[in-house]
């Protein structure tokens, strides 16, 4: 599993309300388009109709690293996660298309912005995909923290696009890719405002893939070193299960 690289920390498995929502796309998004959107946490937009089949969310909060001369500035927040796959519905008969998008929004309390503060955006489908799959890529901020920037890409068929939300010069790394998932990394939480991301494969038809969506927020650690307390990424895992069936 792409997790146990970076940590083996005990996780939690929470599991909340299903809901099935119904949505109309206004536009068909070009591959790999990027542009302004709409205001933060505005749903997910589908170049084709799509059925929201799962969600869960929870609240967290979280704090980065810092000198150990200054602890003020030790950056420290909340976080809200949330997790919704999607049946898309396409003209395909030999084929069914299924999304997951993960949002993680980041609100700062105290301490300065640019300190460490490390998180992971991970999702893993219980069965791959039948060759074809696409995944939000790794993306660098060049507008302003309050400005929400539209991440668009299509394969076959199917068009997406979610929104991203950094300070400039600041983004999201995609570390992993390939046909069951992807993993999304960031390294200055005090620097993001909405990092939403996503994963959609092709199956066949009647298959239902189970989701298991992994948020890693940073809550670090400060072990004695004999002289200093040493600043230790340390994640708080937060993990969901989305059902694929309405």
């Amino acid at each position: 599993m792409r997790l146990q690289a970076i940590s083996s920390v005990s996780r939690q498995l929470i599991v909340r309300r299903r809901t099935i929502t119904y949505m109309t796309v206004s536009a068909v998004v070009g591959a790999l388009v990027l542009g302004p959107v709409q205001p933060a946490n505005a749903e997910p937009s589908f170049a084709e109709q799509a059925y929201r089949q799962d969600e869960s969310c929870a609240s967290l909060g979280w704090w980065g690293g810092d000198d150990q001369f200054v602890p003020w500035e030790r950056p420290v927040g909340t976080v809200d996660v949330c997790s919704e796959s999607y049946w898309i519905e396409d003209a395909n008969p030999d084929a069914d298309y299924y999304a997951v998008v993960l949002d993680s929004d980041w609100t700062q309390t105290s301490g300065v912005d640019n300190q460490d503060a490390a998180f992971i955006q991970d999702v893993t489908s219980s069965i791959a995909s039948n060759g074809y799959q696409a995944s939000t890529d790794s993306y660098t901020s060049t507008v302003t923290c309050g400005t929400p920037w539209e991440v668009g890409l299509q394969y076959g068929p199917v068009g997406v696009s979610t929104q991203i939300q950094a300070c400039s010069g600041y983004g999201i790394v995609r570390q992993a890719f390939d046909s069951r998932g992807a993993l999304w990394q960031g390294y200055k939480a005090g620097k993001m405002r909405s990092v939403e991301t996503m994963f959609y494969m092709r199956v066949a038809p009647c298959a239902h893939p189970t989701f298991t969506v992994t948020f890693a927020t940073p809550q670090y650690q400060y072990p004695y070193q004999g002289t200093w307390w040493e600043a230790t990424p340390h994640y708080a895992w937060q993990s969901f299960a989305l059902s694929t069936y309405p």
